[in-house]
């Protein structure tokens, strides 16, 4: 768990190193004590600031209509974090609800005939060379909180478009923050 302590140290806040005591009708003045007498005592101020991220929201990718001479179509969107300042975190995207049991990491869309699988996949660069996934296979995005609302785009390329039939295709990715509490 990552934290940041602010606290004073005594002398900074403190009007005597220890506590002071005037004596009553002296006329003696102690910290802030008026010349009727009073005591002064010191205060330690502690505030903890716990690392946390605050909010994910994730637009939908759409690739629009294309067409069976399509090769390929591609499309954004983008994820949206807010973490506190100067805090690690990642984002994820796993690999869908129509996942390539061969291949875990090859994301597909299904048709209404869930056999009819479009290949696609998702990056974190727009010459789409890095890909976006998961933690566990190092594909996860890394960042560090602003204390604001950052963006972040996500590029997908939707293949093989030409050799499928006519049809709807959808998939259902999660967007998770990784954080440490």
């Amino acid at each position: 768990m990552k934290k940041l302590l602010l606290a004073a140290a005594a002398a900074a806040f403190s009007l005597a190193a220890a506590p002071t005591f005037a004596q009553v009708g002296t006329g003696q003045q102690a910290g802030s004590c008026d010349a009727t007498g009073c005591s002064d005592a010191d205060l330690d101020v502690v505030a903890v600031i716990t690392g946390q991220c605050i909010s994910l929201e994730v637009g939908d990718l759409d690739f629009l209509s294309a067409s069976q001479g399509d090769l390929e179509r591609t499309a954004e969107t983008a994820v949206e974090a807010q973490c506190v300042l100067d805090y690690a975190y990642e984002i994820q995207l796993d690999y869908g609800f129509n996942n390539n049991t061969s291949d875990p990491t090859v994301r597909q869309v299904a048709g209404n005939d869930s056999s009819v699988l479009i290949d696609y996949q998702l990056y974190q660069d727009a010459a789409r060379t890095v890909l976006w996934g998961e933690t566990a296979d190092g594909t996860g995005f890394a960042a560090t909180g602003t204390g604001n609302v950052e963006s972040y785009p996500i590029y997908g390329t939707l293949n093989q478009v030409a050799a499928n039939p006519p049809d709807t295709y959808t998939d259902l990715v999660t967007a998770s923050i990784v954080y440490a509490p």
